[in-house]
């Protein structure tokens, strides 16, 4: 049967991949020249495309892939590498997490929601950015090497990449022109790729997926119900990881290591980023060898070292953190929350190149060490059916004919208030409480799930705040800048509503993506307000439960709807409808949701004048969640969905007016 060919794409932190799903349903892999196979005197073997991209001072991309891999050893002061593990992080916790400081290129923080970007002289460059000019060049040799135009895509993230990680991984490839963008969790891809018997009795997978920025260790289950690739089912029982965990933080602490092993003084920024180069081939050699030697000109001097493989392990189980015990606290977590027992596991999958490294293979021998199979499968020193470099994006590919169960690690709820009065005292205490809707490790899609909001308080405009939070997984709560707290803030959705008393229902789900679908409507009213995406929100830890004492208030105002200023929100709303239309006109992109945004504020306008309040609320709300939207989708820019949506906020403001009751 022929179909539609689709490409996937594993996009990684050091070096991308690709494969191409044929329209007869083969999936035939994107290779590299074969003098671009092995990196440099290292002779690192390395996936055909390198995750770098190095710019011009004035923002105009200058070499992409390999290109830029070679310039940047030269000229290193406009490369960007490591993209992946700023996607979707706010500065403050790429500060804390130490990402800035591998990087000669400023990163600052993004003035409407705190997330990085890079400056350059005449553009600044979000990692979006970045990475969709990766994806536009992986696609580019893609096509020509398959002959046919490739507008789907599957792209591999992470498991522990949460809904706005996902989003602006979904973005980027919406920015290189792809149509269709499904993204796949990056263990599942690589348990699809292999050419392991399946049959109809469930095996027990556990895939191990340390690459460069992250280690993800997914616990799923995969049968066949039919023959083919489209006969094989996979569930997903547990995903755990550390999205700071990788071969880059190896190399910062091996990094650490030699510098004092070399009694070495501080070093410029450019020296440092020639050891941790010489530093990196050396960890990749001791995977072969029992000893290596680190050579680097520094301060103009040639300078060597004779690293060992025992000095290797040393350095990365010293220092605050033991990152060898944390690769194997990860699959203990996997496996409790599968369920399973070591000896219950079938089959043991290693993903990226660290897992090469002897101490790694130790660790999870040790931990497996009453399975019999699994230890044979750890030590197995044949060539595997498919390419370690490649599975991943093999299986991206192979996943359009596969019937996948996905899992979010992250949960997601609203902020519940509730009040006591003081005894004896005018004060009240107040309790912030978490209501979580979206529990984690749900699957997606998933059904709505919906509460009542309990609302002691109201604002005299008549808006009505949503609080919005998302739970982390155990494994992060002690992640740098979450000080063991297990929620973070993201923002504040509004709906306006015409008159009291309220009733708000809050209804939460996950679509096919894994975006969160927000829904609020009034139950004693007509309002609704539906929000889709978190990725153009801030986000930032929240101690949660809490509460506070307040003063109860002397009196209240009185607001009273000014009919005459109503005429400013609908010039707002046609001025809006104009900019947006032609902002989506020229984009070529079609999102469903702001199609339908489009279509509450078209409505809203051509009933104008019926109910005049009614009509000015409608308006608004339609406004604030199409705003929403459209940066979600980059349709608009940070700046100009401020500059809208403060004309919005004023316009509305002189609608109501206080004073005394």
């Amino acid at each position: 049967m022929l179909r539609k060919p689709a490409l996937g794409i594993d996009l990684g932190t050091y070096n991308s991949a690709a494969a191409v799903l044929t329209p007869k349903g083969e999936v035939v892999p994107v290779s590299a020249s074969a003098e671009r196979r092995f990196w440099g005197k290292s002779r690192e073997r390395i996936k055909p495309f390198p995750s770098v991209v190095v710019y011009f001072p004035d923002g105009r991309v200058r070499a992409v892939g390999y290109e830029g891999k070679v310039l940047a050893e030269s000229e290193p002061q406009f490369a960007v590498w490591g993209i992946k593990r700023l996607l979707g992080k706010t500065y403050r916790e790429a500060l804390d997490h130490g990402e800035l400081d591998r990087r000669l290129l400023a990163v600052e923080p993004d003035g409407a929601n705190g997330r990085c970007m890079f400056e350059l002289d005449e553009r600044e460059v979000r990692p979006e950015d970045v990475c969709a000019e990766l994806l536009r060049h992986i696609r580019r040799i893609a096509e020509e090497q398959a002959g046919v135009e490739l507008t789907e895509v599957v792209i591999s993230v992470p498991a522990y990449f949460d809904a706005i990680a996902t989003s602006a991984t979904v973005e980027a490839a919406r920015l290189a022109g792809f149509e269709q963008v499904d993204s796949i969790p990056e263990p599942v891809a690589a348990a699809l790729a292999y050419d392991i018997q399946v049959t109809p009795r469930p095996l027990n997978f556990l895939v191990f997926d340390l690459g460069a920025g992250t280690l993800d260790v997914t616990a799923a289950e995969v049968w066949r119900d039919k023959p083919g690739p489209a006969g094989v089912r996979c569930t997903s029982r547990k995903n755990t990881g550390d999205t700071h965990l990788g071969g880059l933080d190896m190399d910062d602490r091996l990094l650490e290591y030699v510098t004092s092993a070399m009694s070495l003084p501080a070093l410029d920024e450019e020296d440092r980023l020639r050891l941790r180069r010489a530093v990196e081939a050396a960890k990749i050699a001791l995977s072969d060898e029992t000893s290596a030697t680190l050579e680097v000109f520094l301060e103009g001097e040639r300078r060597s070292y004779s690293l060992t493989r025992f000095e290797l392990e040393e350095a990365l189980r010293s220092g605050s953190r033991d990152i060898l015990a944390a690769c194997e606290e990860q699959v203990r977590l996997a496996l409790k929350g599968a369920g399973w027992r070591p000896e219950e596991v079938d089959q043991v999958l290693l993903i990226g190149g660290p897992t090469a490294m002897p101490c790694i293979r130790n660790i999870l021998e040790t931990l497996f060490r009453r399975n019999p199979e699994v230890v044979a499968q750890l030590r197995q020193l044949a060539a595997p059916a498919v390419d370690p470099m490649l599975a991943v994006a093999v299986g991206a590919a192979r996943s359009r004919g596969t019937q996948i169960t996905k899992i979010h690690p992250y949960g997601y709820g609203f902020v519940s208030l509730r009040i006591e009065p003081v005894p004896g005292q005018p004060m009240f205490r107040v309790f912030r409480e978490p209501q979580i809707l979206i529990p984690r490790d749900s699957v997606f899609p998933s059904e709505p799930v919906t509460a009542t909001v309990d609302s002691p308080f109201y604002r005299l405009d008549q808006i009505f705040p949503l609080e919005l939070i998302q739970q982390v997984p155990e494994s992060e709560q002690n992640a740098p800048g979450m000080g063991g707290r297990q929620f973070r803030f993201l923002g504040e959705y509004q709906m306006a509503y015409t008159r009291l008393p309220f009733l708000m229902q809050v209804s939460m789900r996950l679509t096919e993506n894994g975006e969160l679908e927000t829904v609020i409507r009034n139950l004693q009213g007509v309002e609704s307000a539906t929000y889709v995406g978190v990725g153009s929100l801030r986000r930032h830890p929240i101690e949660l439960p809490a509460s506070k004492l307040e003063m109860l208030p002397s009196g209240c105002g009185k607001w009273t709807f000014v009919a005459r200023h109503a005429e400013g929100l609908k010039q707002w709303g046609e001025g809006f409808t104009r900019f947006l239309g032609a902002r989506a006109t020229a984009s070529g992109r079609r999102d469903r949701y702001v199609a339908e945004g489009q279509d509450e504020l078209h409505s809203a306008l051509s009933r104008w004048g019926g109910h005049l309040e009614h009509d000015v609320n409608r308006v608004f709300t339609a406004g604030k969640t199409l705003l929403a939207r459209a940066l979600e989708v980059k349709l608009i820019s940070d700046a100009e969905r401020h500059r809208w949506e403060e004309e919005l906020d004023a316009a509305r403001s002189r609608c109501y007016q206080s004073g005394q009751g």
